[in-house]
């Protein structure tokens, strides 16, 4: 595990042992890295019992002065150990909320293979077991508009690329890059919604082969456009909900919460008036 603790600006409640899910993301993830990729790291955790109900401390929400409560905590291109590398942190609450609504940052961050993990606990270990039920048909939309956005970026030729990228288009003609993830976002739509799961590790040798010039930009657009029809035509056959069960992922989140703080009938939560 990577040594949070190494960064002396983080808030202080976040500890290596504070956190209950870390991962490595990115291209490690998929399988596509090369020797200059980034090391991005997402985990969650729960955080002080007053960050989740306030009130515990006295606070009530839109009276007074207001806290600004720990919500997320992220990093850029610092130092640890000996690799530089980006982390953000959620508070779980936030990291549920952004995972139900499809996200696919977050969505992949759960759904990273096993050998990526480098910190879970039980809590962590409860949310991985239930991940599937974070899946609705929101990724149609969160899923399909990353992918159109990358591919508007291949197309924009008025973007100037920078460093290696600009080499890359300098040999290929285009950003096989952004090519990359424009498809690798579309394929794995497909999968969320006609096999209820996600394995982001499933096309990196075709994702390697996209950034080392396999396709041309125009088999790259017609790659693109036939997956896009054929998922709009079949979409009735997803097997995933329309939309998400709030009720029963609140009922996890809950779980977690109650992992850590103990019964919150103890602070008035769900306790009948």
């Amino acid at each position: 595990m990577i040594n949070i603790e190494q960064i002396k600006d983080r808030p202080k409640f976040i500890t290596n042992d504070s956190i209950n899910f870390l991962t490595l993301t990115g291209s490690h993830a998929y399988g596509g890295e090369t020797p200059e990729s980034d090391y991005d790291y997402y985990g969650f955790m729960v955080p002080p019992i007053a960050e989740v109900f306030p009130h515990v401390n006295g606070k009530i929400n839109g009276f007074g002065r207001q806290n600004n409560r720990f919500e997320q905590w992220a990093v850029q291109s610092r130092q640890i150990e000996d690799r530089e590398v980006d982390v953000t942190i959620y508070n779980i609450v936030k990291y549920f909320h952004l995972i139900m609504g499809c996200n696919p940052n977050m969505i992949h961050s759960l759904f990273v293979p096993d050998g990526c993990i480098v910190h879970v606990d039980n809590i962590g270990e409860l949310v991985r077991k239930n991940k599937q039920m974070f899946l609705s048909e929101k990724a149609f939309h969160t899923f399909r508009g990353m992918a159109f956005s990358h591919l508007h970026r291949i197309k924009n030729r008025k973007r100037k690329p920078e460093g290696n990228r600009a080499k890359v288009v300098e040999k290929y003609g285009y950003d096989t890059k952004d090519a990359s993830y424009c498809l690798r976002v579309i394929w794995e739509l497909e999968e969320i919604l006609f096999e209820g799961d996600l394995h982001i590790d499933r096309f990196g040798k075709e994702i390697v082969a996209i950034r080392n010039g396999k396709y041309n930009l125009r088999e790259v657009i017609d790659i693109f456009e036939d997956k896009v029809d054929e998922i709009e035509k079949n979409r009735e056959n997803s097997v995933i909900p329309y939309a998400p069960d709030e009720e029963k992922i609140k009922k996890l989140l809950i779980n977690c919460l109650e992992e850590k703080y103990g019964d919150l009938k103890r602070i008035g939560f769900g306790a009948e008036a």
